[in-house]
């Protein structure tokens, strides 16, 4: 499968990060120096499936060169040529694959690589890290990272911006419906701020529903009172919330007796 830029012959931003950060691999072959330069994306991306070391030696540096290595290779013991494959991956960052593949890492980074790095760079990360450092910096770390966005961040707004994706999600909610209701916020990032904020907001659309019920125009068709906006979820709500269950469930039980099934309580955490 081909992957390409997505501004047509733009340069992979995948390819010039791996230039950049790692530059060419150089090889000693039979007392020859020879040049390994970046692989393509597309090459990346085979590693996906390669399993033999033709396979992966084609992906890496090009069916040519990949003859030649194994014709020097071909009477030494086949681990060497195994540790040369590591080395060369290792190199570009290319030894341990993300969780789907290098495939999903290519895609990502050629769509929304530049806005990834500036959200990295303000928190004094370093996209290079994870190319020099493959081996103590994961690229599954940086898609943790990319789970939980920055709010307002550069890769938010690539997100927010990207018409093929909104058409994706669209069609999604077309077939399986729309998510209902609205998700708490996360507790990390939460500032009185935030809780303050949220009350008032709470105020002024109850206010605004009350002064719509009232009118005389309206006739009681106004907007029902607001419910509570959502907020960050505690422990301690979690626990007052199971507390209501148990002690409901204990009534319940003296009350009716033998005849009073007990509950099976739910999850405080939902």
């Amino acid at each position: 499968m081909e992957t390409d830029p997505p501004d047509g012959d733009a340069e992979s931003f995948f390819e010039q990060l791996l230039d950049e950060a790692a530059g060419p691999f150089f090889l000693d072959l039979d007392g020859r120096t020879i040049v390994v330069e970046v692989p393509s994306a597309d090459g990346a991306c085979a590693l996906d499936t390669a399993v033999t070391p033709t396979e992966l030696l084609d992906a890496l540096v090009g069916e040519d060169l990949a003859d030649d290595i194994l014709d020097v290779y071909e009477d030494r013991p086949v681990s060497e040529l195994a540790t040369l494959i590591d080395k060369i991956r290792a190199h570009f960052g290319l030894l341990v694959p993300p969780l789907g593949g290098f495939l999903r890492l290519v895609e990502t980074l050629d769509l929304y690589g530049e806005a990834i790095e500036r959200d990295l760079i303000d928190r004094n990360l370093n996209l290079y890290d994870w190319v020099r450092e493959h081996e103590k910096t994961p690229w599954d770390k940086l898609f943790r990272f990319l789970e939980r966005p920055i709010e307002g961040g550069y890769y938010t707004a690539a997100l927010a911006a990207d018409l093929e994706l909104a058409e994706r999600h669209a069609q999604w909610e077309a077939e399986h419906g729309k998510p209902t209701g609205a998700g708490r916020p996360s507790l990390v990032g939460w500032t009185r701020k935030d809780d303050t904020d949220t009350a008032i907001l709470e105020t002024l659309r109850r206010i605004e529903a009350a002064v719509f019920q009232a009118s005389p125009k309206i006739k009681g068709r106004g907007p029902k009172t607001p419910r509570p906006l959502p907020r960050p979820l505690t422990a301690r709500e979690r626990y007052d919330k199971y507390r209501l269950y148990v002690e409901h469930d204990d009534i319940a039980s003296k009350v009716l007796g033998s005849r009073y099934k007990r509950l099976s309580l739910p999850d405080p955490t939902e």
